[in-house]
């Protein structure tokens, strides 16, 4: 992901919306644990 995008859904019939708001959130938490982790490094 040269361009700094976390994720990407790709295929013939994607739309740029296909499934935003779950990726969204997945990235949310995501970071939200990656947080969590240094504070209790």
């Amino acid at each position: 992901m040269d361009k700094g995008f976390k994720h990407c859904q790709a295929g013939p019939l994607v739309r740029s919306s296909y499934h935003a708001d779950e990726q969204v959130n997945e990235a949310a938490k995501e970071k939200q644990r990656q947080g969590e982790a240094q504070l209790n490094s």
